[in-house]
Protein backbone atom coordinates (compact mmCIF):
# COMPACT_ATOMS: atom_id res chain seq x y z
CA UNK A 1 0.00 0.00 0.00
CA UNK A 2 1.47 3.28 -1.04
CA UNK A 3 1.30 6.20 1.44
CA UNK A 4 0.56 9.60 1.00
CA UNK A 5 1.98 12.48 3.90
CA UNK A 6 -0.66 15.57 4.36
CA UNK A 7 1.35 18.16 5.82
CA UNK A 8 -1.75 20.32 7.45
CA UNK A 9 -1.40 22.88 10.32
CA UNK A 10 -5.14 23.34 10.20
CA UNK A 11 -6.35 20.59 12.60
CA UNK A 12 -10.25 20.64 11.14
CA UNK A 13 -8.64 20.78 7.34
CA UNK A 14 -6.34 17.67 8.37
CA UNK A 15 -9.84 15.57 9.81
CA UNK A 16 -11.91 16.72 6.76
CA UNK A 17 -9.16 15.56 4.48
CA UNK A 18 -8.83 11.87 6.39
CA UNK A 19 -12.75 12.18 6.53
CA UNK A 20 -13.08 12.49 2.51
CA UNK A 21 -10.26 9.83 2.17
CA UNK A 22 -11.88 7.16 3.73
CA UNK A 23 -15.47 8.12 1.81
CA UNK A 24 -13.77 8.27 -1.29
CA UNK A 25 -12.46 4.50 -0.37
CA UNK A 26 -8.55 5.65 -1.50
CA UNK A 27 -6.47 2.63 -1.22
CA UNK A 28 -3.67 4.96 0.40
CA UNK A 29 -2.46 4.95 3.80
CA UNK A 30 -2.55 8.78 4.85
CA UNK A 31 -0.17 9.82 7.27
CA UNK A 32 -0.69 13.61 8.59
CA UNK A 33 1.78 16.29 10.42
CA UNK A 34 0.79 19.75 11.31
CA UNK A 35 3.89 21.36 9.80
CA UNK A 36 6.59 21.96 7.61
CA UNK A 37 9.04 21.12 10.87
CA UNK A 38 7.80 17.70 10.96
CA UNK A 39 7.34 17.29 8.00
CA UNK A 40 11.36 17.02 7.56
CA UNK A 41 11.42 15.10 11.00
CA UNK A 42 9.05 12.48 9.48
CA UNK A 43 10.90 12.34 6.06
CA UNK A 44 14.25 12.41 7.57
CA UNK A 45 13.39 9.30 10.07
CA UNK A 46 14.14 12.00 12.78
CA UNK A 47 12.64 10.79 16.88
CA UNK A 48 9.27 9.15 16.73
CA UNK A 49 9.36 8.84 12.75
CA UNK A 50 12.37 6.35 13.05
CA UNK A 51 10.30 3.44 12.79
CA UNK A 52 9.43 2.64 9.23
CA UNK A 53 7.14 0.01 9.28
CA UNK A 54 5.29 2.99 10.90
CA UNK A 55 5.68 5.69 9.40
CA UNK A 56 7.08 4.84 5.67
CA UNK A 57 8.23 7.17 3.15
CA UNK A 58 5.27 8.44 1.28
CA UNK A 59 4.96 8.16 -2.09
CA UNK A 60 3.16 11.32 -2.19
CA UNK A 61 3.34 14.68 -0.25
CA UNK A 62 0.37 16.56 -0.28
CA UNK A 63 1.52 20.20 1.17
CA UNK A 64 0.00 23.58 2.19
CA UNK A 65 1.81 26.46 2.17
CA UNK A 66 1.40 28.96 5.08
CA UNK A 67 2.11 27.26 8.26
CA UNK A 68 3.92 28.48 11.39
CA UNK A 69 7.43 27.47 11.90
CA UNK A 70 8.33 26.78 8.67
CA UNK A 71 6.36 27.21 5.34
CA UNK A 72 5.64 25.25 2.82
CA UNK A 73 7.72 26.38 0.54
CA UNK A 74 10.57 26.02 2.58
CA UNK A 75 9.40 22.56 2.62
CA UNK A 76 9.51 21.81 -1.02
CA UNK A 77 13.86 23.38 -1.02
CA UNK A 78 14.54 21.31 1.70
CA UNK A 79 12.90 18.14 -0.13
CA UNK A 80 14.19 19.15 -3.33
CA UNK A 81 18.09 19.45 -2.21
CA UNK A 82 17.32 15.74 -0.47
CA UNK A 83 19.28 13.65 -2.27
CA UNK A 84 17.31 11.15 -0.53
CA UNK A 85 13.69 12.37 -1.51
CA UNK A 86 14.66 14.68 -4.38
CA UNK A 87 12.29 12.67 -7.32
CA UNK A 88 9.30 12.57 -4.40
CA UNK A 89 5.95 13.78 -5.77
CA UNK A 90 4.73 17.28 -4.12
CA UNK A 91 1.30 18.51 -4.64
CA UNK A 92 0.84 22.23 -3.35
CA UNK A 93 -2.81 22.55 -1.49
CA UNK A 94 -3.31 25.60 -0.55
CA UNK A 95 -5.84 27.75 0.02
CA UNK A 96 -3.77 31.34 -1.62
CA UNK A 97 -4.90 31.71 -5.40
CA UNK A 98 -2.31 34.32 -5.55
CA UNK A 99 -0.32 34.03 -8.92
CA UNK A 100 3.19 34.40 -6.96
CA UNK A 101 2.58 31.68 -4.91
CA UNK A 102 1.90 29.15 -7.48
CA UNK A 103 4.48 30.49 -9.37
CA UNK A 104 7.14 30.56 -6.47
CA UNK A 105 5.84 26.37 -5.60
CA UNK A 106 6.56 25.39 -9.43
CA UNK A 107 9.72 27.41 -9.55
CA UNK A 108 11.16 25.98 -6.76
CA UNK A 109 9.33 22.20 -7.37
CA UNK A 110 6.37 21.25 -6.71
CA UNK A 111 4.59 18.73 -9.04
CA UNK A 112 1.88 20.30 -8.84
CA UNK A 113 -0.72 22.98 -7.08
CA UNK A 114 -4.52 22.58 -5.76
CA UNK A 115 -6.57 25.21 -4.60
CA UNK A 116 -8.22 24.01 -1.80
CA UNK A 117 -12.26 23.62 -2.46
CA UNK A 118 -15.29 25.20 -1.34
CA UNK A 119 -17.21 22.11 -0.60
CA UNK A 120 -17.09 18.54 -0.22
CA UNK A 121 -17.98 17.37 -3.13
CA UNK A 122 -14.77 19.32 -5.21
CA UNK A 123 -12.85 18.06 -2.00
CA UNK A 124 -14.06 14.19 -2.88
CA UNK A 125 -13.02 14.66 -6.69
CA UNK A 126 -9.55 16.11 -5.76
CA UNK A 127 -8.95 13.29 -3.27
CA UNK A 128 -10.11 11.14 -6.01
CA UNK A 129 -7.97 12.51 -8.04
CA UNK A 130 -4.25 13.23 -6.12
CA UNK A 131 -4.67 8.72 -6.24
CA UNK A 132 -5.78 8.51 -9.68
CA UNK A 133 -2.84 10.41 -11.20
CA UNK A 134 -0.27 10.50 -8.55
CA UNK A 135 0.08 6.91 -7.50
CA UNK A 136 -1.48 5.22 -10.25
CA UNK A 137 -0.89 7.14 -13.30
CA UNK A 138 -1.43 3.58 -15.53
CA UNK A 139 -5.14 3.70 -14.90
CA UNK A 140 -5.40 7.16 -16.49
Amino acid sequence: MKTVLLVEDEETDALIFRYTCKKAGVTFSLQTVRDGCYAIDYLSGAGIYADRTAYPIPSLIILDLNMPAMSGFDVIKWIRTSSEHKDLYIVVFSSSYFEKDIKLAYDLGANSYVTKPCNSKELLGIVSMFERFWLHPSRN
